[in-house]
């Protein structure tokens, strides 16, 4: 579709400046009566507002198309100036009969609506419900029963502190070489390791290793009782 471009200016009272691609070209006068001179001629308009009826001529020369266009301008402008007067008379029955009559729309018939076909209802075959078998409960295995442990017996230490070794305050035999760890699970004086008797009690609660020896415990009270191994 090819572009198209046309725009009027209105440049006075009844005077329009009109651009197109073509051109640009002046019109003067007012509904009913109007002249337009451009580049390629000067065209007289003239009609019965309202009505739709018009009549187009092309003037045959610029110079009578320009005095009509100065005369409409000055017709529209009110006449403040007077001028000649011109009368533009109404078209003959030679000029009427060019004008091609309005064309009647005929109306065409509305179509038909096709006919309505009712499909055929299709039987519904419904698929064979299967008897669902009856399931076979799976055997119950039982677990076998798993034994109570027995809690194990508290070995009496005696009042000596919970040791891995068993160590107590219960009689017996005397311990000359503990263990390496022994005092972390007892509370030994500082000088613990330079001992060379057996463990012993102070006073104080603190063990000593220097039982048996005169002098041992001295600066914790003095002794309390040997620590020994487990029966």
């Amino acid at each position: 579709m090819p572009w198209r471009f046309q725009r009027r200016i209105r440049i006075g009272k009844g005077l329009t400046l009109n651009l197109s691609k073509r051109g640009a070209s002046v019109s003067a006068g007012r509904r009913g009566a109007r002249i337009t001179a451009g580049r390629r001629g000067t065209r007289a308009t003239t009609g019965i507002p309202g009505t739709g009826l018009s009549y187009s001529r092309r003037l045959g020369c610029l110079l009578p198309g320009a005095v009509l266009m100065a005369a409409l301008v000055i017709l529209s402008c009110g006449g403040a100036v007077a001028g000649p007067s011109v009368t533009t008379s109404p078209p003959t029955a030679s000029t009427a009969a060019q004008v091609p009559a309005p064309v009647t729309a005929r109306s065409s018939p509305a179509p038909s609506a096709p006919p309505t076909v009712s499909p055929t209802p299709v039987p519904t075959v419904l698929p064979a419900t299967a008897t669902p078998r009856p399931e076979t409960p799976a055997p119950r295995t039982q677990a076998p029963a798993t034994p109570t442990p027995r809690p194990p017996a508290v070995q009496s230490l005696c009042g000596a502190p919970t040791n891995p070794w068993g160590y107590n305050f219960c009689g017996g035999p005397v311990i000359a070489a503990p263990p390496a760890n022994f005092c972390t699970y007892f509370a030994c004086i500082a000088n613990f390791w330079n001992g060379r008797g057996y463990v012993m009690q102070c006073r104080d609660a603190t063990f000593s290793k220097s039982g048996g020896i005169s002098g041992s415990c001295s600066s914790h009270g003095g002794n309390s009782r040997a620590l020994n191994p487990a029966h």
